[in-house]
């Protein structure tokens, strides 16, 4: 009778861990639709406190940020995007370091170089 006990617990755990196994499986399967459904709810809830505090009209004013992007291509669209926050953040830092707009003269380096030079 111990015999059977102890094959039982066996196939007891054997059993729990396809159960654990299958839905780990079902999970991984389905995480990229969990990941869309976040990130289409958080565009939502972005798009209605914009909407609801009108911070869209205040940051273009100033110019500094396009939050459109935001509200219309979605958020890693408007943050990742070719014309998003990171890219335009990045070429203002690179411009401001190395001269904006092919004018090496004006940025930060360009500057150091001058007063470099002149000495």
């Amino acid at each position: 009778m111990e015999g059977n006990i102890v094959q039982d617990d066996v196939l007891t755990l054997l059993q729990e861990d396809e159960a654990i196994g299958n839905l780990l499986s079902n999970l991984l399967k389905n995480v990229d639709k969990l990941l869309e459904q976040l990130l289409q709810d958080l565009d939502r809830l972005l798009s209605d406190l914009l909407s609801s505090l009108n911070l869209n009209k205040l940051l273009n004013i100033k110019g500094l940020l396009k939050l459109d992007g935001l509200l219309k291509d979605g958020l890693l669209g408007s943050l990742l995007g070719e014309n998003g926050v990171v890219n335009g953040l990045l070429d203002g830092l690179l411009g401001g370091l190395l001269g904006g707009k092919g004018n090496k003269k004006d940025g930060l380096l360009g500057l150091g170089v001058l007063g470099i030079l002149k000495k």
